[in-house]
C-alpha cells in the first residue's frame, strides 16, 4: 500500500477484500476466524491529529468465532431449484453483518442482530427445502455469531463469513492428538478426509487437508506442527496428498530448539501453497542449527536441501510395485 492513494470507494472496496480473506486457526478443534486485519494496517498515521488519525477498530463480534473446523455441513441435493432465493438471502446476511461491523450505536447494533436472526431462520428454511438435512439447517439457525460464549460444531466460511472462494492465508498450530485418542468422530473424519489420512493418522493430519480446502487457489498454508508425518509409512498418505494437491514450498526444522518447550514432540514449520502440482516445483528442507531467530538471520546457521516434486515422488515410490510408500 506504500505510495498508493485511494479514493473513498477504492478504500472501502480494499478493506472489504481484506475483511473477507483471513482465517487464523488456534488450539484443539476450535479455530478463531478473523475476517479483517486491524485497520491500523491500512490507515496512514497523521501525527497532527488525535490518535494519529487512526480510527478505532469496529465491532469484531462476528469476526472471532469458536467452531469445529473439521466438520462440514452436508450439501443440499436440490440446490439448483432454490438457488436464486438462497443466494439472495446469503447476500443480505453478509450485508447485514457488514452494517453491524460499522455500527456506532447500540440501537443500530441491536437492529442488525434482530435482522440477522430473521435472515438465518429464512436461509435455513430455504436450504432445508433444497434438501439440506433438517439437523444441519437448524445448526445455521441456532448459531449466533453475536454470542461470545457460543460455539458451532461445524465450520462453513460461506454461511459464517460470506467467503465462497477461499481464504488467502491459513496459519495454525493444530492439536497434537494421537489417533487412538481422537474419539467417536474418527470414522466421520476418515470419511471426510480419506484422501489425506488413514486410521493410523493423528488428528493434525486432518487439519492439513482441511486447511487446504479452506484456501483459494494460490493461497498459503503455514503450520507449526509435529514432524511425524515426514516419517516413512506413518505419514505416507499425507505426503502423497500434499504432493498431488499443493506445492510444498519449505519445511523448517530446528535441530537444537523446540518451538514449544512444554510440548514433548518434535515440530516443524511447513509452508505450502495451494496450486496445481508441477514436477518442477522445488521444496526447501532447512535444518536450523541455532535458536530460531538467529538461524533465520544468519545463513551459516542452517543446512538446506532442495528437491523437486518429481524427485520426492520418485524417492517415495516402491520401484517394484510402483506404489507410493512415503519417504523420510
Amino acid at each position: 500500500l506504500n505510495g498508493e492513494s485511494y479514493s473513498r470507494g477504492q478504500y472501502a472496496a480494499l478493506t472489504r477484500e481484506i475483511n473477507k480473506r483471513f482465517a487464523i486457526p488456534a488450539v484443539v478443534l476450535f479455530w478463531t476466524a478473523a475476517k479483517r486485519l486491524p485497520l491500523a494496517f491500512v490507515q496512514e498515521p497523521d501525527a497532527t491529529t488525535d490518535n494519529f488519525g487512526i480510527k478505532p477498530l469496529p465491532n469484531l463480534e462476528t469476526r472471532f468465532i469458536a467452531a469445529d473446523t473439521l466438520m462440514q455441513l452436508k450439501a443440499a441435493d436440490q440446490l439448483d431449484l432454490f438457488r436464486q432465493k438462497i443466494e439472495t438471502l446469503k447476500t443480505r446476511l453478509t450485508e447485514n453483518r457488514e452494517r453491524h461491523f460499522h455500527a456506532t450505536t447500540r440501537p443500530k447494533k441491536l437492529a442488525c442482530r434482530d435482522e440477522d436472526k430473521k435472515l438465518r431462520e429464512a436461509l435455513a428454511e430455504e436450504l432445508n427445502s433444497a434438501g439440506l438435512p433438517e439437523d444441519d439447517a437448524k445448526k445455521i439457525t441456532h448459531w449466533d455469531p453475536y454470542d461470545q460464549n457460543a460455539q458451532a460444531d461445524y465450520f462453513d466460511p460461506e454461511y459464517m463469513f460470506g467467503v465462497a472462494d477461499g481464504f488467502d492465508v491459513v496459519i495454525g498450530n493444530p492439536p497434537y492428538v494421537r489417533q487412538e485418542s481422537i474419539g467417536p468422530h474418527k470414522s466421520s473424519l476418515l470419511a471426510l478426509y480419506r484422501d489425506a489420512a488413514t486410521a493410523r493418522s493423528d488428528l493434525y493430519c486432518y487439519f492439513y487437508a482441511r486447511g487446504l480446502q479452506l484456501l483459494r487457489d494460490g493461497g498459503m498454508h503455514v503450520f507449526v506442527c509435529s514432524n511425524s508425518w515426514l516419517d516413512v509409512g506413518y505419514g505416507a498418505k499425507l505426503q502423497e496428498y500434499l504432493l498431488h494437491n499443493a506445492h510444498i514450498k519449505a519445511i523448517y526444522e530446528n535441530a537444537i530448539e523446540r518451538q514449544f518447550s512444554t510440548a514433548d514432540i518434535n515440530t516443524i514449520i511447513s509452508v505450502i501453497r495451494k496450486t496445481i502440482a508441477n514436477d518442477n516445483d522445488l521444496t526447501r528442507f532447512e535444518q536450523l542449527r541455532d535458536k530460531f531467530e538467529l538461524a533465520v538471520r544468519l545463513g551459516g546457521q542452517r543446512r538446506e536441501i532442495i528437491k523437486s516434486r518429481a524427485e520426492l515422488i520418485e524417492a517415495a515410490t516402491n520401484p517394484q510395485s510402483e506404489k507410493f510408500i512415503g519417504d523420510k
